[in-house]
């Protein structure tokens, strides 16, 4: 005979909703919810959480660094600061994590099509300052991600876009730099590790020129091993 289950009061779980048709953060809310559902009702506080974009959801945590804590994956592909910021307290907070990995606003500067904006140089910089407050203000201590370099992608092959967005991403970074330093924050500079002579994203470690391949991620593994070291955390 099968052992009976029991049937427990599912727990009260934070889910933000859908924000709209073409939002990129839409697109895993329903396996995020379920999972987060799942960590709170088993009890499971997760070490550290990692939020961001692709770069961050590309990053397949357990492989890189192994089990011995819980680490939760909450990237979204094509995400932005604003974004991330809006569901933060549903995949962050509610998870109570000792830490919390920050790393968006690539995305935020635009693609491909005009100029990068440098209006949301200040935008990205709010959103991450919120975050780090809210997490700061719950007990959580916040490693902050620097934005990457990018190198003219396969899909575009335009050099002086690429160029005109990495002089925002230095601007962002120092400005992250800034933020973490004033609220005590942790920052995790994984910018000048990945730069080639020219300023862009160096050719080995990415195969489209901003996505890390199995060589970025390890070097992103290693700068935030030893970042987190520190400060006292190990991952």
């Amino acid at each position: 005979m099968p052992k009976k289950s029991t049937v427990s009061k599912m727990p009260a779980v934070i889910k933000p909703g859908l924000f709209g048709l073409t939002v990129p953060a839409d697109a895993r809310r329903a396996d995020f919810d379920i999972s987060n559902e799942a960590l709170i009702a088993n009890g499971v506080k997760p070490y550290a959480v990692f939020i961001g974009d692709s770069i961050t959801g590309n990053w397949d945590l357990q492989a890189y660094f192994g089990a011995g804590s819980v680490l939760v994956n909450r990237g979204m592909a094509g995400d932005s600061s604003e974004y991330v910021r809006r569901r933060f307290e549903a995949d962050v907070l509610q998870l109570a994590p000792e830490l919390a990995v920050i790393c968006v606003g690539v995305n935020d500067t635009g693609w491909g099509a005009g100029s990068p904006d440098p209006a949301k140089v200040d935008v990205v910089l709010r959103n991450i300052q919120a975050m780090a407050k809210a997490a700061a203000g719950r007990g959580i201590a916040v490693a902050i991600g620097s934005n990457f370099p990018l190198r003219s992608p396969i899909w575009y092959n335009l050099p002086e876009f690429a160029v005109a967005k990495n002089r925002l991403t230095v601007k962002i970074n120092k400005g992250l730099r800034d933020l973490a330093k004033r609220g005590g924050h942790i920052y995790v500079d994984y910018h000048r590790h990945v730069l080639d002579r020219t300023g862009l994203m160096r050719q080995d470690l990415a195969y489209d020129g901003i996505h890390p391949n199995h060589n970025g991620y390890c070097l992103m593994r290693d700068v935030l091993n030893d970042t987190l070291a520190k400060a006292g955390f190990t991952l």
